[in-house]
């Protein structure tokens, strides 16, 4: 059994150390990848878009444990979502309808709510059941649910015929991912635009790779899902455009301008 572990506990206590010990008590074939602890604190929408990213890419049967802001929501209940042969078992509070596309929401089950006061312990040693259970094919038929969804992003500003977009996404390369996705770019768009980078000195084409453009220059990309990316081949965008990366919750602040030309 593979489980793709991802909280916001961080790595300084004891307490991912307790989620494993907790799962290898009822599932000792268990084996962990541990996908990220840094999740910044209660960020379901930030676990969401890493989910995304990576899910894929692991084998059939994966268990994708997020364990992110667990008693965040209208009610503390754990959703479990068999899908594409993988399932996903996360807090009902917004994250897995951010991460996974509609069609897979519809076979969500609660397996699980919290009684209070509300245990971090009680829920992980629930979650563990679940997977157990999983693992040795004794799922029961839990009820389906409606998941929780997190309130709308900020959208696209259209101001004339130029788009003002937010950063929703800065990796740790200063790789800055916007609000806005291919087919948003293209139908607003077109082929021709002007991603304002540099004064002056607009973007106008998309890259398929980092070095399609000289060492130290901007480029635009389409990321894997989908959405426009703004990044320097052997540099960092964030740091040409003077964006703070440290707090992820002010990335909104700042506007990248796309102008039709």
């Amino acid at each position: 059994m593979h489980i793709a572990l991802l909280t916001d506990f961080g790595t300084r206590d004891a307490t991912v150390a307790s989620i494993k010990a907790a799962i290898l008590c009822v599932c000792p074939s268990a084996t962990f990848a541990d996908v990220c602890h840094h999740i910044p604190l209660h960020s379901q929408r930030e676990a969401a878009r890493l989910l995304n990213d990576y899910y894929g890419y692991y084998p059939t049967d994966t268990v994708h444990l997020a364990i992110v802001a667990p008693f965040v929501g209208k009610r503390p209940a754990m959703s479990l979502i068999h899908w594409q042969g993988q399932y996903f078992l996360a807090p009902d509070n917004g994250l897995l309808p951010a991460a996974l596309p509609p069609i897979a929401l519809s076979s969500a089950q609660l397996c699980y709510t919290a009684p209070q006061p509300y245990q971090l312990q009680q829920w992980i040693d629930a979650a563990a059941h679940v997977i157990a259970a999983i693992a040795n094919n004794t799922l029961p038929a839990y009820p389906t649910m409606p998941l929780q969804t997190l309130s709308p992003e900020i959208q696209i500003d259209h101001v004339g015929t130029v788009l003002e977009c937010r950063i929703i996404h800065a990796d740790r390369y200063g790789n800055l991912t916007l609000n806005i996705n291919a087919q948003q770019l293209h139908q607003n768009m077109g082929n021709s635009f002007a991603v304002e980078i540099m004064r002056n000195t607009p973007i106008t084409s998309l890259s398929t790779s980092y070095t399609d453009v000289a060492s130290g220059m901007p480029l635009c990309r389409i990321t894997r899902r989908g959405m426009l990316q703004v990044a320097v081949n052997h540099g960092s965008a964030a740091q040409l455009l003077g964006v703070d990366t440290t707090d992820t919750s002010k990335l909104f602040y700042h506007t990248v301008r796309i102008a039709a030309i």
